[in-house]
């Protein structure tokens, strides 16, 4: 099992600490999912995670957070892989702006009920090779959602899923390579600023 490549589906229990520790066995790990992971079991994840030097895709759903985030013991040596070229978050992290700069490899990012501000999304928004954005409910907390001139320089696909209600505005400027704009399960109460989406080829409901 020292070669596996991919390990995905994987639910933590509870007090999993085992189950996290043998994550550390499959060293030439690709591509991760896992879910049921706990603050309890916060440190030892990133731990096992830091560990993993070729892993390029992982997934994480949170167990029940009392409020300290799914990335609650991230920070100083402790962060996510440089190696990352796609990350799939389903629950809040409340450091992101602190470790996000970090994955500049980053190509895809999907998001769920992560109830990120918009200092969050101007953090994500300077990723420099982050080419599609995936959001969807509870990814996003506020009344406006703002994409702000210069900001995601790379991204050609972006995801709106029932995102609640949420006023969504582009500047001049930002996604200039935006190529799909794709809406699902949302009515926008007001969604401004297309006019300057200039590669912008398809609007897909």
């Amino acid at each position: 099992l020292n070669a596996l490549c991919t390990l995905a589906n994987v639910r933590v229990p509870e007090k999993g600490k085992g189950t996290i520790n043998e994550f550390t066995q499959f060293f030439q790990l690709r591509k991760l999912g896992v879910g049921g992971i706990t603050e309890t079991d916060s440190k030892e994840f990133w731990f096992a995670i830091d560990s993993l030097r070729h892993l390029r895709s992982l997934s994480v759903n949170w167990g029940v957070l009392s409020g300290d985030g799914l990335d609650c013991s991230l920070g100083g040596r402790l962060l996510p892989p440089r190696s990352l070229e796609s990350l799939k978050l389903g629950s809040r992290p409340v450091r992101l702006t602190e470790w996000i700069h970090r994955l500049q490899n980053l190509s895809r990012l999907h998001l769920h009920r992560t109830q990120l501000q918009q200092d969050a999304i101007q953090a994500v928004g300077k990723l420099p090779n982050l080419a599609i954005l995936g959001m969807r409910s509870g990814s996003f907390e506020g009344e406006e959602l703002l994409f702000e001139q210069g900001s995601f320089p790379s991204l050609v696909l972006l995801e709106l899923d029932y995102i609640g209600d949420v006023v969504v505005k582009f500047e001049d400027g930002a996604m200039p390579k935006l190529e799909l704009l794709r809406i699902k399960s949302w009515d926008p109460q007001e969604l401004s600023g297309l006019e300057y989406l200039k590669k912008l080829k398809e609007i897909r409901l």
